[in-house]
């Protein structure tokens, strides 16, 4: 078989890869995902279990959970943050894509080997910038909204 042939069988599976990473990796049940206690977290006021790969593990209520740096968000926009678990129990923010309206703002990709347990969106006013990790999700002229998930919908 030529490489070319490899190329184009991988480009042609690649939806039912898609599918299959949606099973394989998600969570079951509502986190509760919320603005944490300290300033620049968040929290799972839930215990969740969650499937990585097919493996099934758990993960306690947490509380004060750091926000992984990002970029700016600049002001007068939404954006909505992916909040990941891997199967150590660590959490990833991963930052989507801004835009001026909250239903132009899309989830990003699922980063590899996790599962989702939710985003937050951040919405923005006139003159006020957002620095996930740094900005509080409190702060004045940010308007924060917490959403769980089961799985992400890919969007490519």
């Amino acid at each position: 078989m030529s490489d070319v042939t490899k190329i184009s069988d991988a480009a042609q599976h690649q939806p039912m890869r898609d599918v299959l990473k949606l099973i394989l990796n998600r969570c079951f049940g509502a986190a509760g995902l919320a603005e944490g206690t300290n300033a620049a977290t968040i929290k799972t006021a839930n215990a969740v279990t969650y499937c990585i790969n097919g493996k099934v593990y758990s993960k306690a209520g947490t509380d004060n959970i750091a926000i992984t740096a990002a970029a700016a968000q600049s002001a007068e926009t939404f954006c909505k943050y992916l909040v990941s678990i891997n199967a150590g129990g660590t959490v990833t923010v991963t930052k989507g894509e801004e835009a001026a309206t909250s239903a132009a703002a899309l989830l990003p990709e699922l980063p590899a080997d996790s599962a989702p347990l939710g985003y937050f969106e951040i919405e923005t006013a006139a003159a006020t910038t957002y620095t996930a990790g740094t900005t509080d999700n409190g702060a004045a002229g940010i308007t924060d909204t917490y959403v769980d998930l089961s799985s992400v919908v890919t969007t490519s």
